[in-house]
């Protein structure tokens, strides 16, 4: 469907009113790389016709999609969630030096409470190191319109902008306010001597440039709509994103027979760089300040070397002084367990329910019978005669309460990184690795290099399904070729012999198994079990 076409409904979920907004900027470009909660943003995007919209390989390809179409004047977005920031941080951390130049605005999800994660990860502190600035939403409502607004920002400041938001905001629903409409971008690519390019001889210019852009942004911040105070009075809360939101339906149900006690708020969206005149002049009115955000103490901090640099004298609570707790997601139940310790009039609330474990494979995923084969082995021959590792993806739903056949799961991509390094330093003990497809063509591809140099004594279980299934069933780049068939060349290539076996076959499937795990040496089993809930497709 052409964008222009397209009439926004009444009501939506928070990931759907950030993808709106992006359409009202003219976006043009966007890739990205699934995982909750950012997923739905992008899946929200692809129903329209773009120049470019889809899931790149990992999150570095994707960035460098999105940088260079921004250079080449098309407005882009790039899609992501918390980890997968730590993935393109290599080229943002340059670009911020050289700038963009058509707009360009990172849709950043985090995933406090770690839901739909291995970390709990604030990326808030992986921007500022970058020197990007970010802006995070209050509520639906906004959502659209600031993520239009990030991209007017980002093309007239030259400078990538990062809209950071949270599960729960992804998750909420509302009816978003309508975005301002961008007209097209009539930016060109710019011909210019070293104006693109960052390397040591002008390094320090283009950091010098740098802060003067972010100099540019903070002016912009300080006149932004999107930061709103109410209230009045000696008590205050800065409530930071979608904190924003779930303090004031909060401060609505506590408070509705006590509107004495309801304290000035601040919704805050400008994280960083921090508009620090107009917080000023709020500060001074206050005397107790109780900061909510999700994540870490980043604006906290910020707020509590402001006061001391401008010698207010206000007490701030919040995490650092464990009024809030030092993990998981901002909730009903901490939030009064705040306000409380603002003001004691505020009644407090039960904490939440504990957080449920991850979900069993899915019925008659082809999974199983790959793990229960594994564990068969694994207990007939001693399981500590073997150190298995896994990552991100399905393999994750062989955990239970109970048992696991994992020893060892980090991060998306490190499986094979962490097998070479277990079998360089364990002589005694076999290593088995279980690679999902998506995770390979994500990065574990990059350690085939050193695993055909070095042979370790290693079982590799390649995965394969098809898409990338546990985010959605998302299918990555192949080339045109069935995704089995491409690993084992990639595996030929790199000099490494590769068995392909069929589990639905469960004969061949467990004698397979069972005789690399009796092997010594470097054995790869590349899996073929097709997802029985997204049917696999060869993609370009």
């Amino acid at each position: 469907m052409p964008p222009s076409e397209h009439r926004q409904s009444d009501t939506m979920t928070g990931a759907q009113a950030l993808a709106e907004g992006a359409l009202a900027a003219d976006v043009q470009v966007v890739s990205g790389y699934p995982g909750s909660p950012a997923t739905a943003v992008l899946n929200h995007l692809a129903q329209f016709e773009l120049r470019h919209v889809g899931w790149a390989a990992n999150e570095k390809v994707a960035a460098e999609i999105v940088a260079g179409a921004s250079l080449g004047g098309s407005r882009s977005a790039l899609v992501l969630k918390s980890v997968g920031l730590n993935i393109a941080l290599d080229l943002l951390a340059t670009l911020s030096m050289t700038g963009c130049r058509a707009g360009m605005v990172i849709l950043l999800g985090d995933d406090p409470g770690a839901t739909g994660s291995q970390n709990e990860q604030d990326s808030r502190w992986l921007a500022r190191t970058a020197e990007l600035p970010l802006v995070e939403p209050t509520s639906v409502a906004d959502s659209a319109a600031l993520v239009a607004q990030a991209f007017a920002w980002s093309e007239s400041a030259e400078t990538p902008i990062i809209v950071r938001f949270t599960t729960s905001l992804a998750q909420a629903t509302g009816r978003p306010n309508e975005a301002w409409k961008l007209p097209p971008s009539a930016r060109r690519f710019v011909h210019k001597a070293f104006r693109w390019i960052s390397y040591p001889p002008v390094a320090q210019r283009r950091h010098k440039a740098l802060h003067r852009r972010l100099r540019a942004v903070t002016d912009m911040f300080e006149a932004s709509p999107y930061d709103r105070a109410t209230g009045s009075g000696p008590l205050g809360v800065v409530a930071v994103g979608h904190a924003a939101a779930q303090v004031a339906d909060l401060l609505t149900t506590l408070i509705v027979k006590k509107p004495a006690v309801r304290p000035a708020l601040l919704s805050l969206t400008s994280s960083w760089p921090l508009p620090e005149q107009s917080l000023v002049q709020w500060l001074s009115r206050r005397r107790r300040l109780l900061v909510l955000e999700d994540g870490g103490p980043f604006v906290e901090e910020q707020l509590a070397a402001l006061c001391q640099r401008q010698r207010i004298g206000v007490e701030i609570l919040g995490r650092k002084n464990e009024i809030l707790p030092s993990q998981g997601a901002l909730s009903a139940a901490p939030i009064s367990k705040g306000l409380n310790a603002l003001n004691a009039r505020f009644p407090t609330l039960p904490p939440d329910a504990t957080q449920p474990m991850p979900v069993d494979l899915c019925h008659g995923c082809l999974y199983r019978p790959v793990f229960a084969s594994l564990a068969k082995g694994l207990d007939t021959m001693g399981r500590r005669r073997f150190i298995t590792v896994g990552e991100t993806g399905c393999v994750v739903r062989s955990l239970t309460q109970d048992e696991t056949l994992l020893d060892i799961k980090l991060s998306l991509g490190s499986a094979l990184g962490l097998g070479l390094g277990l079998a360089a330093s364990n002589s005694k003990q076999r290593i088995v690795a279980l690679v999902g497809d998506s995770s390979l063509f994500h990065s574990d591809l990059l350690a085939l290099p050193q695993l055909s140099a070095t042979k370790p004594n290693m079982l590799v279980i390649v995965l394969q399904n098809g898409s990338a299934a546990l985010t959605g069933g998302q299918h990555y780049p192949t080339g045109g070729r069935p995704p089995t068939e491409l690993i084992a060349a990639l595996c030929d290539t790199m000099g490494l012999t590769a068995q392909i076996v069929d589990a639905r076959a469960a004969n061949d499937l467990h004698t397979a198994i069972q005789s690399g795990l009796c092997d010594q040496g470097l054995r790869i089993l590349i899996v073929d079990a097709p997802c029985v809930r997204h049917t696999p497709k060869v993609t370009p």
